[in-house]
């Protein structure tokens, strides 16, 4: 059986702890490229969203869904 789990995006913010946040990077091009890009930090931020997603806890929560 074929489900849609329809848009999911509110299902991730409401659960920002299936995710592992990333606080360190950027997403810079490199020197002389005129790109100064975004850094990462706690929390959302433009370079990784809300993290990696751990994707027991997001079953978990799925299976969970009426």
């Amino acid at each position: 059986m074929c489900v849609s789990s329809g848009f999911l995006n509110p299902l991730f913010y409401k659960n920002a702890a299936a995710f592992q946040d990333v606080s360190h990077g950027s997403s810079q091009s490199g020197p002389g490229c005129g790109d100064l890009g975004w850094t990462a930090q706690p929390g959302w931020d433009p370079v990784t969203g809300l993290g990696t997603a751990d994707f027991q806890k997001l079953k978990s929560i799925v299976e969970k869904l009426p």
